[in-house]
């Protein structure tokens, strides 16, 4: 993952290995999706920005190949 963000912050790096390993079990399929509502769930949860979790958790759904182009809030 060449994200600096995600190089460097060790949140967004536990969050990336675990979209990785649910895209490997799952593609893109609802499996795959409901770790991607956890993730979201659980860095709100623990009191990160929520705007920039959200966008760098959908940047890694798109780098996945889960969608083509991420929405960013």
């Amino acid at each position: 993952m060449d994200d600096p963000t995600i190089q460097r912050d060790p949140c967004c790096q536990s969050a990336w290995r675990a979209m990785q390993h649910a895209w490997n079990l799952h593609g893109n399929s609802a499996p795959f999706w409901d770790t991607y509502q956890h993730l979201l769930t659980q860095h709100c949860d623990a009191g990160l920005e929520p705007q920039a979790c959200a966008n760098h958790i959908a940047r890694m759904a798109q780098r996945l190949g889960a969608v083509e182009e991420a929405m960013m809030v």
